[in-house]
């Protein structure tokens, strides 16, 4: 991410995983995520939505997963209509990004959204999500709203392969990070690709992001190679990391 690492723990959720195509399943490692780990978790959230600290923080609320990391500043995660819906609210962070959506990726899923509302600053509203493939670590987005309010973006290396999907127009961007990884902390190298909107969604209004038209498109074209590889979680998220306020309404299904 620009001006950013992705700052994941160990509390990253393992399940089992969807495969490279819609007939097959990959199998990996699965961990199970205890009740009092999932307690542990949402205690970091308190009655008003309010997040501590600077790690991830996690949860059920309704039909959907829920994830917020935050790294400094303040912010606060709330589900005003329960289901798909929430509302995320942050300020003076080097970085937050979450989202609802789903523990546990698929490279099929067909992910419906609409942005209520979007105010102050944002680097990103869209797709994001992790996977592993041939033991590395992944990092994807789907950029549907960005520098709104000087907020930024989520920057990387055009690949001049330009597509469609789902009557919206992209890019294809890559870049090569250094980090903390999804499954403990530890520094690595890991890749992201990127499809970004040529232009923002508008607020109040209902699209679709097919994921496979997004993975095909990267497959091709230098991106994730030899399959999809093993899902970790996919959310319909919104990231800022320049200090800034800012506000967004959301809802996924």
């Amino acid at each position: 991410m620009l001006k950013k690492l992705s700052y994941l723990t160990a509390t990253v959720l393992l399940f089992s995983f969807t495969s490279c195509s819609e007939s097959e399943e990959l199998l990996e490692d699965d961990i199970e995520v205890t009740q009092q780990e999932e307690e542990n978790l949402a205690s970091k959230r308190d009655k008003n939505g309010y997040l501590y600290g600077s790690d991830r923080t996690d949860g059920f609320n309704g039909s959907k997963w829920w994830t917020v990391y935050k790294d400094g500043g303040w912010g606060r995660i709330t589900f005003p209509k329960g289901g798909g819906n929430y509302q995320l609210e942050y300020k003076d962070n080097k970085d937050i990004v979450g989202g609802k959506g789903w523990s546990k990726g698929s490279s099929t899923r067909k992910m419906n959204f609409q942005i209520s509302k979007q105010e102050g600053s944002c680097a990103f509203i869209g797709a994001y999500g992790w996977v592993k493939l041939n033991g590395k670590i992944i990092e994807y987005y789907v950029n549907e709203m960005k520098n709104k309010g000087g907020g930024g973006t989520v920057g990387g290396s055009n690949k001049r392969k330009d597509f469609s999907s789902d009557g919206r127009n992209y890019r294809f961007l890559t870049n090569n990070r250094f980090g903390p990884n999804a499954y403990g902390g530890s520094n690595v190298s890991f890749k992201q690709f990127i499809s970004e909107g040529k232009s923002n969604v508008r607020t109040g209004k209902n699209y679709r992001i097919s994921i496979q038209n997004h993975f095909n498109h990267w497959k091709r074209h230098g991106g994730i190679s030899g399959g999809y590889g093993s899902h970790l979680y996919q959310v319909l998220a919104v990231e800022n990391f320049n200090r800034k306020w800012g506000r967004a309404n959301i809802t996924v299904w």
